[in-house]
């Protein structure tokens, strides 16, 4: 019967696996740093000469393509950015092992505010500062053993790339499909940018900043996604994804048939408005009503719907106190926000 050893007897054995025999049949001590560097060069080798993957692959050729997420360079890697990549080497590894020619690139996602407050905190040119950071990722990521086609390596701060994304601009712009209206944004009053909805945390923060989100209106660009609502959601078939991520592609698509309709406004409450009672004067601080302050007659509200059958049955209208109509037209928001709660 075999004794147990305690985690003290343990100890040595453990230990003695640090250190290996060299050609003197002395015992060394084992510096991982110093083989990885001998076998690493090795396996980059070896990569290159069966992963190269030219701009022209004759016909016939099996081939592969896998793309991970490109990082934003912080400068160090952390262990979510080893899982995804591991993943994808392993994949392009498999493919490859299988005899297919397999472009696995990578890139950087380094344009945007990060970069230039990380800058600005050091004192230093946005530039500099990426180029470094990516230089110290880029090794980390062949300290791994991770093999890229960096022959392919982009970044998307490059003039090289960004011109493309300007020219996709240009395209959807001249075809109508590019324009600019005014919006109502979440805005940082600390990085001065727009954030997205899911840039502002639960107590209304931004998630960089860490400063209140602010509502305004703003002219922005849009995209008519809508035009191609039909590819976009047909194309979600062909993805092997989970049904509650299509789902939510679906919604973000937003496509919904429905008519739009023209409400003319017109003033039906000036009997509900304090200056309208026979026994009192016109008080200074009421104001009063939009026909009344003036001859032009009040503009209509556009209402979308889904069901206009059911129109003949409209009681009335919920309109939002953000909406531009109110916003733009300040005599009618005083007007609004005067009336009675019953009223309003």
């Amino acid at each position: 019967m075999s004794r147990r050893l305690s985690p003290i007897n343990r100890l040595p054995y453990l230990t003695l696996l640090r250190f290996s025999s060299n050609s003197t049949g002395q015992s060394a001590e084992y510096v991982p740093h110093e083989v990885e560097k001998k076998w690493q060069s090795k396996w980059r080798q070896k990569l290159k000469e069966r992963g190269h993957v030219t701009n022209e692959l004759p016909p016939g050729v099996d081939k592969h393509y896998t793309l991970s997420m490109f990082p934003y360079p912080s400068g160090r890697l952390h262990m979510g950015h080893v899982r995804v990549y591991t993943i994808s080497d392993a994949i392009a590894h498999f493919h490859r092992m299988s005899g297919k020619k397999v472009l696995h690139p990578m890139g950087w996602d380094a344009f945007g505010l990060p970069a230039e407050n990380a800058a600005i905190e050091r004192g230093i040119d946005p530039a500099s500062w990426t180029q470094q950071n990516i230089s110290n990722m880029r090794g980390q990521m062949a300290s791994l053993g991770l093999h890229f086609n960096w022959d392919r390596e982009l970044s998307t701060c490059s003039p090289e790339y960004y011109k493309w994304t300007q020219w996709l601009f240009l395209q959807l712009f001249r075809r109508g499909l590019a324009y600019q209206k005014q919006a109502l944004v979440n805005w940082d009053p600390v990085d001065k940018t727009v954030l997205a909805n899911e840039q502002v945390d639960d107590e209304g923060r931004s998630w960089r900043s860490g400063a209140l989100a602010e509502k305004r209106y703003l002219l922005q660009w849009f995209f008519k996604i809508t035009h191609y609502a039909e590819q976009l959601l047909s194309g979600l078939e062909t993805l092997e994804w989970p049904a509650s991520v299509k789902l939510m592609q679906t919604e973000w698509i937003g496509k919904s048939e429905g008519a739009f309709f023209d409400f003319q406004l017109r003033n039906t409450l000036e009997h509900h408005h304090p200056s309208s009672s026979s026994s009192s004067s016109p008080s200074s601080s009421s104001p009063s009503s939009p026909s009344s302050s003036s001859s032009s007659p009040l503009p209509s509200l556009r209402v979308f719907t889904t069901r206009p059958e059911t129109l003949f049955g409209v009681n009335f209208l919920a309109v939002s106190p953000e909406h531009p109509l109110l916003l733009k037209t300040e005599t009618m928001l005083k007007w609004v926000l005067s009336l009675s709660p019953a009223v309003q």
